[in-house]
């Protein structure tokens, strides 16, 4: 089985995306975990703020499977493709780490909003702290102890 680890992130009607992401994940992978979740400001345009949370599973799946199951969980969510990079969005779910694979290809992994934004790293420091960068060879809990972005993130409950 390979452990991976995905960001989500919703900022229109949110609460309703992510748990619709959370049920829909549980039909495809297994022995899902889930971080808090937190609010925070939209990144790289003005819009509503963000909910945002990474969860960890187990699958059978390849990187490439994975990928394309993440893209129809967001696209029966309303997911539009053709959108600005920095926009709002009903659903968006990223693979962050497939095991401890270092790859360009099918996609970079580890991903690397993992280094630079506070609503991916914390919840990924929450949910795996002592788990080591593949690449960094450091924990998550350290890069957040020492991460030097934007750390505007509340934590929500829904």
């Amino acid at each position: 089985m390979n452990h991976i680890y995905l960001s989500l992130g919703s900022n229109i009607e949110p609460e309703k995306h992510l748990r619709y992401a959370m049920a829909a994940l549980a039909q495809h992978f297994s022995d899902i975990e889930s971080s808090p979740v937190y609010e925070t400001p939209a990144f790289g345009f003005s819009g509503p703020c963000f909910l945002n949370s990474v969860v960890a599973a187990y699958t059978d799946q390849t990187i490439t499977e994975v990928i394309a199951t993440l893209k129809a969980i967001e696209v029966e969510q309303g997911r539009q493709r053709q959108q600005e990079k920095f926009s709002s969005r009903t659903l968006d779910i990223d693979l962050l780490l497939y095991n401890d694979c270092v790859t360009t290809r099918p996609i970079v992994l580890p991903r690397e909003e993992i280094y630079h934004r506070s609503f991916v790293l914390k919840p990924l420091s929450d949910l795996a702290p002592h788990k080591v960068d593949p690449v960094l060879k450091t924990t998550y809990l350290e890069l957040w102890a020492s991460f030097e972005g934007s750390r505007q993130l509340k934590t929500v409950t829904f």
